[in-house]
Order: structure tokens, then sequence, then C-alpha cells
């Protein structure tokens, strides 16, 4: 579920830093 991978998440948006990479683990993710 969305809250299991919530803080999966986080830290893997947290040490993405390329904003093309960021946009797009978003977009695959599907919310900010």
């Amino acid at each position: 579920s969305k809250e299991k991978l919530e803080p999966f998440i986080e830290s893997a948006k947290s040490s993405i830093t390329h904003p093309k990479l960021k946009e797009l683990f978003t977009k695959i993710v599907g919310y900010e």
C-alpha cells in the first residue's frame, strides 16, 4: 500500500538530485 511505500519514496526522492530524474520519478510514482 502507499503508506508502506511512503518512507521508501521519500528517501528515494531525497537521494535523487537531478531535476529531470526527480520529475520522472514523481511521474512514475504518481504523486508529488
